[in-house]
């Protein structure tokens, strides 16, 4: 996953509720910011943020998905990395 990060520049990130508890997602979130990578968390389903997260997360347009999102969700998360792909930033 790291060489993945470094290779890339834009890091999605899927936030489930196992996730949610992971020391390592939260590192890997960290390791992008720390390299200048947009990150573009997608919250799959609802729950709060643990630990650091709401601090590390909080300048980032998030996109939030239901367990079984709908079309309109999955374009929305399309048409995000779509226009962060053609130079737009992803940014609130």
């Amino acid at each position: 996953i790291v060489a993945a990060i470094k290779r890339s520049d834009v890091v999605v990130v899927v936030w489930s509720k196992s996730a949610n508890q992971s020391v390592h997602v939260a590192a890997e979130i960290a390791m992008a910011q720390e390299l200048g990578k947009t990150v573009v968390p997608i919250r799959l389903g609802c729950f709060e943020l643990a630990g650091d997260l709401p601090y590390m997360l909080q300048r980032l347009h998030r996109l939030e998905l239901t367990p079984t999102p709908t079309d309109t969700e999955l374009q929305e998360v399309v048409d995000a990395l779509l226009g962060r792909l053609d130079g737009a930033a992803l940014r609130p």
